[in-house]
């Protein structure tokens, strides 16, 4: 049975939880008063801290959330495809594109109040002081030729497009 206090707490959903940002992130979370509900593929492997705010849901990114997003606040959606050296763009599209569709329209469905979408610095290229860059800037070189950088950048796109409609 959980407490009365979990309840009132405001509640987020991370996936990506097992990876340096996502871990990092849901140790932030709890020590600042937070439930965090984190994906996992196999909960015998999170290398972070437990804690008794923390519940870990063993799934993959396609199963259906709709159960666990009903009283989640805030979805942190940081899982990606991330190797560098897959060959066909389909395949980080499914992860960063599909998947990340997938949980926003989930969200939308769940009225979950804020949906955040990580991206990476890669859709921008690299800055400078004098030219940071923003979401508006043009993919600069080497990345354009990165397939994850594309979906990434694709993914961004996805997510403006399902938040404007």
């Amino acid at each position: 049975m959980q407490s009365k206090e979990k309840f009132n707490m405001e509640k987020v959903f991370v996936t990506g939880i097992n990876g340096l940002l996502g871990t990092n992130l849901a140790f932030d979370l709890l020590e600042k008063g937070y439930y965090v509900k984190g994906l996992i593929r196999n909960k015998s492997k999170f290398e972070g801290p437990l804690h008794p705010n923390l519940e870990l849901i063993e799934g993959d990114l396609f199963d259906d959330f709709t159960l666990i997003l009903k009283d989640v606040d805030t979805v942190i959606h940081i899982a990606a495809e991330t190797s560098q050296n897959i060959i066909n763009y389909k395949d980080y599209w499914k992860i960063n594109c599909n998947a990340t569709s997938q949980f926003q329209n989930t969200a939308i469905l769940c009225k979950v109040k804020t949906f955040v979408f990580v991206s990476t610095a890669n859709t921008l290229g690299f800055g400078s002081l004098n030219d940071l860059g923003t979401e508006k800037s043009k993919i600069k070189s080497p990345f354009q030729s990165s397939f994850y950088a594309q979906s990434k950048l694709e993914a961004e796109k996805i997510c403006y497009s399902t938040k404007t409609r």
